[in-house]
């Protein structure tokens, strides 16, 4: 794992585009639903669409940034399973947290956290092992500079 300070500089750039490549594509979602649907489209989930856009560009900018810095991890299943998480975990906590408190569903920060936390857990490792299935082909001996 000898990566220098610039391939750790590039990584990380290279981690905040996919990042901000995310955002702008769920984002592109975001504004479709807005235009289809009309002013209240986001209405039950208590935020409005311009938050949702912010959320999306902070969190996901912050976890590419994240997923670039922890590039040299993905080599073995559980490296990849927590650059998974570090890229997904940002947006499940915020989100979770907004919502829950908007829609006066979940009873307290404490839950609202934890359970961003087991969401960005879960769907973050999925992403990371399925990213590392695809590279590897499931197999270390089959990794691919």
């Amino acid at each position: 794992m000898d990566e220098s300070p610039q391939n750790s500089a590039i990584t990380v750039r290279q981690g905040l585009r996919i990042g901000l490549f995310g955002a702008t594509w769920f984002s592109l979602l975001v504004v479709l639903g807005r235009v289809a649907l009309g002013p209240g489209a986001f209405n039950r989930f208590g935020i409005g669409w311009l938050t949702i856009i912010a959320v999306y560009y902070a969190t996901l900018s912050i976890g590419g940034v994240a997923f670039g810095a922890l590039s040299p991890y993905r080599r073995n299943p559980a490296g990849a399973m927590v650059r998974g998480i570090a890229f997904m975990l940002p947006a499940y906590v915020v989100f979770t947290t907004l919502i829950g408190f908007a829609t006066g569903k979940l009873p307290s920060l404490k839950v609202c956290l934890i359970l961003g936390l087991v969401l960005g857990v879960l769907g973050g490792s999925m992403l990371g092992l399925w990213m590392w299935i695809d590279e590897t082909r499931g197999r270390i001996d089959r990794i691919r500079n």
